[in-house]
């Protein structure tokens, strides 16, 4: 095989050679997925979080994986099992651990029946507790652990010097004392020991030799959180697994404590206590025999909130540092070795993710620990150590933090010639701005869009000042005490950044749930039709052809229908543009008289129906020139509409797959998914998307399984469009708690891993089962149409990589190199593009900047 890299460079050669395998993915080649990620997308879905994790090598391999307990409401947490690839790419697998509903707060690993591999204890404070077994090649199987339930923490250690792992179980329940199980050596637990009395409500635990005499003692952080403190306890141990109280030798503080650990921050030989507290942690000395002084004030003060903790040493300077798991930005305490602490959280990613908890160890081999972060709504992180004790995120190319988005557009706002997207948040959350980098790399730009706290339920990039760029208008309101809340509109200078001229609108505050844009008085400029819910009138805002807009809802027929979303469309062949409204009662139809006044057809050219519709769509299904219509509905079927071309509808609903009555349409797109040539549908209904594939005749289906990934979530509003340049329509997904970009998998060619030197890189092929491909890489980009194979995306005069090969019989291939990247193509881009067959089309494009991480 051809050497990498070993022309255009003088001395610089590459002299990895390339080995191609298959790979083996959870995916159809002809579908979407999520790329570019370090960690898997959890399917637990909306109202779930990943609580806990414990990092261990379940599989012989010499590496560390992850064990994520998970929590929450939704019937679909289940725990998950992670494998790491040696360089800290972790993939999820499948039938390794038991298929069980928990709600989890705690895992730990440990050899718990003495076979020499990696069991699991997991606490379940709503259930029974379970001991997941390892057979030694990573495969579990669970038994249902007899204890009196209410479980928060556990800590496994030989409390009885018999040479096997023992469990104290400590539980979130006045009522309940916490429990000392006994090993007998092969994993079979009984009551033992003793524990004095607590009386209090128990969160956490930690375990450790704190008075030099041999043996595993005990202290307790304690205290419910939401309604009452609790006084910590200290239990030393005779060596037998009997305890003595003797927290009268910790100092006389009470707060909420979350969570304890015993280190010796002070380099002194003995074990200090941490305690994380709701309001003030606390640092207490140990003198070597388990008496603590309060020495507090060698911490920073912080009020806010630690839920969770670590102590590592990530600068490696042979002390321990705490990294601080809090609501909102997690904090990073540097130790002078002496236990005096400072804050170095500059040396953390920003993030305002709710965490609850992380793991610190050496996930790729380098040589330094790095960082595992559990989250809320499964905002899960990684963070990988640069050696120095700076950490950067590498979860995934698209960095978002947990918030609900209520709307979606797409459309390039900067003119470079590619999708970028706006989002808009809900429930007093910022809007974002993302900016596309040509290979559908999206990159946080909301520092360029106006600041607004409102609640926004829809947006969208349009021209409305005819200055040849996009700019954004943004519809608000919400149910409940929001207060007053107007529509926005954002202007664009052109080059992506924006200004607030909502003063250009009419001051309104109704709820607004959708916008619809089009030119519904033939003046040449764009229009507004405003569906607003709660009651409340629809709106027609007329255009100036200068973004300043009039209110002519008069000009609209007056209803109050509980109005949810809004089209329009040219549906009687009369050239201009009318409007189609989804309610939560009768849907409406209203003509133009080509001056923008509209006319209620509704009981005359539209089936009778009374359901919520939620979403309306617009499109010529059947092909026959005409607009018809799609409505996706809360509570029973969806409703399909033909066109007769005249503006007439009749219904044919039956044409379309059943979903079930208790599966409720939330939202809906409309794009040619399967490159066939008619408009398909990607729906979101009760939190599984579905994509409904058109024949061409206005007959749908569904898509075979595994060709959308398989998450339980809620999507308020997506948009499709092509956003890495392969001439196929990706998704984005604006979700209850976040987004995320589906990318079209039709002929598509991505890292498998962050690309870094002194690491080898991998690349993934997807396309027909058992295809053909050619694969090149450029030191430059171009952009040269080749119909009808599509664009091509890099430098033909600069090409350094060619290769040809077959794809396996999933459609799919894997390129690695079988030595480290050399450091000298430090920070270098390159860039790959394949041709992929049969039929042959070109990918899209893909970028390498090999990192130092």
């Amino acid at each position: 095989m051809a050497n990498f890299w070993n022309r255009s460079f003088g001395c610089l050669f590459w002299t990895s050679l390339w080995a191609w395998a298959g790979l083996t993915l959870p995916l159809s080649a002809q579908g979407f997925a999520e790329l570019r990620r370090m960690l898997p997308v959890d399917p637990g879905g909306s109202n779930s979080s990943s609580q806990c994790i414990a990092l261990g090598d379940v599989d012989g391999d010499g590496d560390l994986d992850a064990f994520l307990g998970i929590g929450g409401d939704s019937d679909f947490r289940q725990n998950q099992l992670w494998l790491n690839d040696g360089h800290g790419l972790f993939e999820p697998t499948s039938g390794r651990v038991p298929a069980v509903v928990d709600s989890s707060t705690d895992v730990v690993f440990g050899d718990i029946d003495g076979d020499q591999d990696l069991d699991l204890f997991v606490a379940n404070p709503d259930g029974l507790d379970r001991i997941y077994w390892n057979d030694g090649s990573g495969f579990f199987t669970a038994s249902e652990f007899n204890t009196t339930g209410r479980t928060h923490a556990v800590i496994l250690a030989d409390f009885d010097l018999d040479g096997d792992l023992d469990a104290f179980l400590a539980k979130q329940e006045y009522w309940l004392p916490d429990q000392l199980l006994l090993n007998d050596g092969s994993g079979n637990f009984s009551p033992g020991g003793s524990l004095p009395p607590n009386q209090d409500w128990c969160n956490d635990v930690a375990a450790g030799d704190l008075d030099h005499d041999g043996d595993v003692d005990l202290l307790l952080g304690n205290g419910e959180r939401d309604y009452a403190s609790g006084i910590n306890r200290l239990y030393l141990n005779d060596g037998s697994g009997h305890f003595l109280d003797a927290t009268a030798q910790l100092p006389s503080r009470i707060d909420t404590t979350l969570g304890v650990e015993l280190v010796d921050v002070d380099g002194d030989g003995d074990l200090d206590a941490y305690i994380a507290n709701v309001f003030q942690d606390w640092l207490f000395l140990n003198d070597g025999s388990a008496s603590f002084s309060d020495s507090s004030a060698q911490i920073p003060a912080d009020p806010s909130a630690t839920v969770e903790f670590l102590h590592f040493d990530p600068d490696q300077d042979q002390d321990q540092d705490l990294f601080l798991l809090q609501e909102g930005q997690n904090r990073l305490l540097q130790n002078d070795g002496s236990g005096y602490f400072h804050d170095a959280s500059d040396l953390l990613p920003a993030t305002t993710i709710g965490s609850l908890g992380a793991a610190a160890a050496d996930v790729d081999g380098d040589q330094d620990l790095d960082l595992l972060q559990t989250a809320r709504d499964f905002s899960d992180r990684l963070f990988l150590n640069d050696g120095s004790g700076r950490f950067f995120d590498v979860t995934a190319q698209i960095h978002l933090e947990p918030r609900g988005v209520y709307g979606v557009d797409l459309g390039d706002v900067d003119g470079d010639g590619d999708l970028d997207a706006f989002l808009a948040g809900g429930w007093t959350e910022q809007n974002w701005m993302l900016l596309n980098d040509g290979t559908g790399g999206m990159f946080d730009a909301s520092n360029q869009i106006p600041a607004s706290s409102d609640h926004h339920n829809d947006v969208l990039l349009r021209d409305f000042d005819g200055d040849g760029d996009l700019d954004a208008v943004i519809a608000t309101g919400c149910y409940g005490f929001c207060g007053f809340q107007f529509n926005h509109l954002f202007l664009n200078d052109g080059t992506g950044f924006f200004h607030d001229a909502t003063d250009q609108l009419p001051a309104d505050w109704r709820i607004t749930a959708s916008i619809a844009s089009g030119d519904v008085d033939s003046d040449g400029d764009l229009d507004l039709f405003l569906a607003n819910d709660r009651g409340q009138f629809n709106q027609l805002y007329l255009n100036d052809g200068q973004a300043t807009f009039t209110d002519a809802s008069s000009q609209i027929p007056l209803d109050g229908d509980f109005s949810l979303d809004v089209a329009l469309g040219d549906v009687d062949g009369d050239g201009d543009l009318d409007a189609v409204l989804a309610n939560a009662a009768q849907n409406r139809l209203y003509l133009n008289d080509g001056a923008g006044s509209f006319q209620d057809r509704t009981s005359q050219q539209m089936p009778p129906d009374n359901q919520v519709s939620r979403a309306v769509v617009l499109e010529d299904f059947d092909l026959d020139g005409d607009l018809d219509l799609f409505f996706g509905n809360r509570y029973l079927a969806d409703f399909l509409y033909l066109n007769d071309g005249q503006g007439s509808f009749t219904d044919a609903s039956s044409s379309l797959p059943a979903k079930g009555s208790s599966y409720a349409t939330h939202e809906v797109t409309v794009g040619d998914f399967d490159l066939d040539g008619d408009p398909d549908l990607f729906l979101n209904t009760d939190g599984w998307n579905r994509l409904w594939l058109n024949d061409g005749q206005a007959q749908f289906q569904d898509a075979p399984p595994g060709i959308l990934p398989a998450d339980w979530i809620i999507v308020y509003d997506s948009a499709a469009g092509d956003l890495d340049g392969d001439h196929d329509l990706d998704l984005l997904l604006g979700m209850e708690v976040q987004a995320r970009l589906y990318q079209n998998l039709d002929r598509q060619l991505v890292w498998k891993q962050i690309p870094r030197i002194e690491k080898p890189l991998s690349l993934v092929l997807f396309g027909p089962p058992f295809g053909s491909y050619r694969i090149l890489a450029s030191r430059n980009r171009a952009e040269i149409e080749f119909p009808p194979y599509g664009t091509l995306w890099i430098d033909p005069a600069e090409i350094l990589f060619d290769q040809s090969g077959s794809l396996d019989g999933e459609g799919q291939a894997q390129l690695q190199s079988q030595g480290p990247i050399s450091a000298t193509l430090q920070d270098r881009s390159f860039y790959w593009q394949a041709l992929i067959g049969h039929p042959w089309k070109l990918s899209n494009l893909e970028r390498t900047t090999f990192s130092g991480l």
